[in-house]
């Protein structure tokens, strides 16, 4: 008789273990899910229409809800900001099916949006500030104008352009370079005819072109 049920507990011992062998062998763990839905879930970012946002899954984590339900919760990276967004996962066996909820990625558009928002007023603001300082120098020109010989206008019309294209320029360019060296030359002629960028004593905001006086430059 004791042998019977010592027989019969070790055999309900191996069913036992066998039945938890095949519960791990036929159902992932939650880092498994965690890397399968991770997985998905940038090859979603990278091929739908959400594509052109750039975004990058850091991580998900998974939480068991009931049966084979899991609740997840995927890091995305937008432009250098993190952002939570909420996923529901079901695991049957090997298989697994997820989904993200209405609108989860609506920061996105929103985002992009206000990005586009701002670069158009900084375009605005430097568009007016240019605008601005045109309008200042026109008034300068006109005024300094009245006085100045045409040689000397028509040179201080050509320093102002080449002095743009060598500011506006990159250093290492043959074009700037050249422009910066033609600049400094016509700067040259002008005060070779007796006319200066401003008095020596002048700041920059106040500068314009003048006759010289002793010790201009």
């Amino acid at each position: 008789m004791k042998s019977a049920r010592k027989w019969l507990i070790t055999l309900a011992i191996l069913f036992l273990a066998s039945g938890v062998y095949w519960y791990f062998d036929n159902h992932l763990s939650k880092d498994q899910i965690a890397k399968t839905v991770s997985a998905a879930l940038q090859q979603k970012l990278e091929t739908s229409d959400l594509a052109e946002y750039q975004m990058k899954v850091l991580k998900v984590e998974v939480l068991h809800e009931t049966g084979n339900k899991y609740a997840g919760i995927a890091t995305v990276d937008l432009r250098g900001k993190q952002h939570q967004v909420p996923l529901s996962i079901i695991a049957d066996g090997k298989s697994v099916a997820w989904q993200a909820e209405q609108g989860a990625f609506l920061f996105a558009a929103q985002e992009s949006i206000q990005q586009t928002i701002q670069q158009a007023m900084q375009r605005a603001s430097a568009d007016m500030e240019r605008a601005a300082a045109d309008a200042s120098a026109a008034v300068a020109r006109a005024e300094v104008a009245l006085d100045m010989p045409s040689d000397v206008l028509v040179l201080t019309e050509k320093y102002g352009d080449l002095n743009r294209q060598c500011r506006s320029g990159h250093g290492d360019e043959p074009s700037t370079q050249a422009a910066c060296a033609d600049r400094d030359a016509t700067y040259s002629e002008i005060r070779a005819k007796g006319w200066c960028w401003g008095h020596r004593s002048d700041i920059s905001a106040d500068r314009t072109w003048v006759p010289c006086a002793p010790g201009d430059a």
